[in-house]
Order: C-alpha cells, then sequence, then structure tokens
C-alpha cells in the first residue's frame, strides 16, 4: 500500500488509492449504481485492514479521514469523466460512466490477465 502524509507526518491511505478502488468497487456493481454508503462499506472491506489510526482520524466538519478521500475520490473521478456527476443521478447514487467502465476494466481485468 502506497501512503500520503498528514501535516504532522502520520501515514493514511491517500485519495489517488480511493479512486482505483473505488473504480472497482463500482465496476463490480456490473454498470449498476452503489449507493454512497455502500461503495464505503465495500472499499472499507477490501482494504480496512490496511488504514492507519491517521484514516481513522476525524477532519473538517467531523468526518472520518478515509471516509472524506473515497468523497474526494468521487469528486475527482466525476470531473473526469469517469463517475456521473452530481445532479446527472439521483442524489447519493455513485455510477461509472462508459469510459469509467472502460478505466476500470483496464485498471482491474487487465490487470489480472498480465
Amino acid at each position: 500500500m502506497v501512503y500520503g502524509e498528514t501535516r504532522s507526518g502520520q501515514p493514511f491511505v491517500p485519495t489517488q488509492i480511493m479512486e482505483i478502488y473505488l473504480l472497482r468497487v463500482l465496476f463490480e456493481a456490473q454498470g449498476s449504481f452503489l449507493q454512497s454508503y455502500e461503495a464505503m462499506d465495500r472499499i472499507f472491506d477490501l482494504i480496512g485492514d490496511a488504514f492507519t489510526d491517521a484514516d481513522y482520524e476525524t477532519i473538517g466538519d467531523g468526518v472520518l479521514r478515509w471516509k472524506n478521500n473515497i468523497l474526494f475520490a468521487r469528486f475527482h473521478l466525476a470531473e473526469e469523466g469517469l463517475i456521473r456527476p452530481f445532479g446527472d443521478a439521483p442524489h447519493g447514487h455513485w455510477e461509472l460512466t462508459e469510459a469509467g467502465m472502460e478505466e476500470a476494466y483496464n485498471v482491474w481485468v487487465d490487470a489480472k490477465a498480465a
């Protein structure tokens, strides 16, 4: 696992890693949507063992750092056109676009075949 560092030097799982796993859990939903909490739960099931103490710290408005990083991952993927943007899907529904399905396939399926 690649870790980022907090201002105080504590390791945490960065947004870039969350993006990769968000692509995976949405891809595994087979083109359907997931509720935001379902996506977060699935990511936690996949990599929660790698979370550090810093990932469990609350930041901003009292949100756990790991959840906040998933929210930022979702935002970045939407900006890249890989997840349906806010307003294009019902509130709390996260869904890959066609480009997102292709990217997830390239990251997860092709990587396993190599």
